[in-house]
């Protein structure tokens, strides 16, 4: 059984193995990732469930959307020099430089995956493939 989803990663998942439990089955054209457990899997009783692509890419969209607010805080913006430096003189950051940040590409290497997420973000704005933290309207 292949499946695509739209993280851009193919898996086979054998369900004849472990006396009928799925067990995760790379694809061996692809290059391999190894983490604790299959991504894109959850563990319940010691067995592997694959999650629907639709839970999966919710997740991700959740990780990736907190990770970039985190990286466009205040906190964070005080010591993150490299990231300072590459915004434009508005604040916009390049969506391809923030999905090629490791944490970032490891929940997907796909830019336009990223671009989705932010765009459920309140303190985000994003467009043109680009992302800026949104800026606080001062009360009267």
């Amino acid at each position: 059984n292949n499946n695509n989803n739209n993280l851009g990663m193919n898996m086979n998942i054998n369900v004849n193995g472990n006396n009928g439990n799925p067990a995760f089955m790379p694809n061996p054209l692809e290059p391999q990732i190894f983490v604790d457990k299959p991504v894109g899997f959850t563990v319940m009783n010691g067995t592997f469930f694959p999650f629907t692509s639709e839970q999966e890419l919710a997740n991700r969209q959740n990780l990736i959307l907190r990770q970039v607010e985190y990286y466009f805080s205040l906190e964070n913006l005080c010591r993150d020099i490299y990231l300072r430096e590459n915004m434009d003189e508005y604040g916009w950051v390049d969506i391809n430089l923030i999905t090629s940040f490791n944490r970032i590409s490891s929940l997907s290497p796909k830019p336009d995956v990223v671009e989705q997420s932010l765009l459920l973000s309140t303190q985000l704005e994003v467009k043109d493939m680009k992302v800026r933290k949104k800026e606080v309207k001062e009360v009267e």
